[in-house]
């Protein structure tokens, strides 16, 4: 590892993600060949009006998971596909990340945004435009705030966290962090909406109508949570004990009392993953962190249904 000056842990403050799965959908409960809004509870259209032209059918030629997907498909000029999913209220406190997985088929584009309000179109709070060249153009805070280049036929891990108690956005593409935004300017900026409230998917590609291009895509595993932050006391109370930090080489980890474990991931401060470790069984083990440059680290363990993230300095 190269020479490091330990800063004082004082300056890095240490935190707990506990989640709570608000909303979860993959799909595959529901008939293919069928519309959204008549098969589930939880979506409706734009226009609240489920099983006409501006719902979206369940479809099993593409799924990340399962076996179904949900299918937007549109000619030039966008629509009518326009679905809804309203979430049980304007949540305006707390942290909250809505996660979903996307394929866009050859030759089309995507498009999906977030809303501030569970009665739609109240404001924008951000948008994705996937063109048919295989660019993507975000909204967050500003008219194309980012850009990134996506691959047609695979399926895309975005995520967006809302966390509204700092009024701070940040858009995720692949585990990696794209863009960080204040929530409350929305999706064009200039605004002070600070809430979320729906998910919108409007079958749409490239741009906004009349200029949409055509639009051919599925969307799978929708998953709303929301973020319980916690400090270090109850991170070591309730889920597990780690040490040293700073670490040098290999870091001891104690499981106290969770579910059953599944992995540890550890993150670069952009989002990136950089290693990811799962023990066989015990409770009481090492990870070896002597390959990761100097630094400071998210190290992110799921222990049963409990997802927990704590700063880890390499030293």
């Amino acid at each position: 590892m190269k020479n490091f000056v330990i800063f004082l842990l004082i300056i890095f403050p240490v935190y707990l993600n506990a989640q709570t799965i608000l909303i979860t959908d993959n799909f595959d409960s529901y008939n293919a060949g069928s519309y959204l809004g008549l098969e589930s509870s939880l979506w409706t259209t734009w226009d609240n009006m489920p099983g006409t032209a501006t719902d979206a059918f369940v479809s099993d030629e593409q799924a990340a998971s399962g076996t179904n997907s949900v299918k937007l498909e549109s000619p030039s000029g966008g629509g009518p596909s326009d679905i809804l999913l309203p979430f049980a209220s304007d949540y305006t406190q707390g942290a909250y990340e809505l996660a979903l997985k996307i394929y866009v088929d050859s030759g089309k584009g995507a498009y999906y945004n977030i809303q501030t309000s569970y009665k739609p179109g109240v404001e924008w709070a951000m948008e994705v435009y996937f063109a048919i060249a295989g660019t993507a153009v975000l909204n967050a805070g500003g008219t194309g705030a980012a850009t990134f280049n996506y691959t047609h036929n695979t399926w895309i891990d975005l995520r967006v966290i809302a966390d509204l108690d700092n009024d701070e956005g940040k858009f995720y593409v692949d585990d990696s962090l794209l863009h960080t935004w204040t929530w409350s300017s929305t999706a064009q900026g200039g605004k002070n909406v600070k809430s979320i409230g729906s998910l919108n998917i409007y079958a749409s590609g490239g741009a906004a109508p009349p200029n949409a291009e055509a639009a051919l895509y599925y969307v799978d595993d929708v998953v709303l949570t929301e973020l319980l932050l916690m400090g270090l006391n109850d991170l070591e109370t309730r889920y597990f004990k780690i040490y040293p930090n700073p670490v040098k080489d290999y870091l001891q980890v104690e499981i106290k009392n969770t579910g059953e474990f599944i992995q540890f991931r550890f993150l670069d401060l952009s989002g990136r993953v950089v290693s990811t470790f799962r023990p066989t069984g015990q409770n009481i083990f090492r990870i070896n962190l002597s390959e990761l440059p100097s630094g400071m680290y998210i190290m992110e363990a799921t222990l049963g249904t409990n997802v927990s993230r704590k700063k880890i300095l390499v030293k």
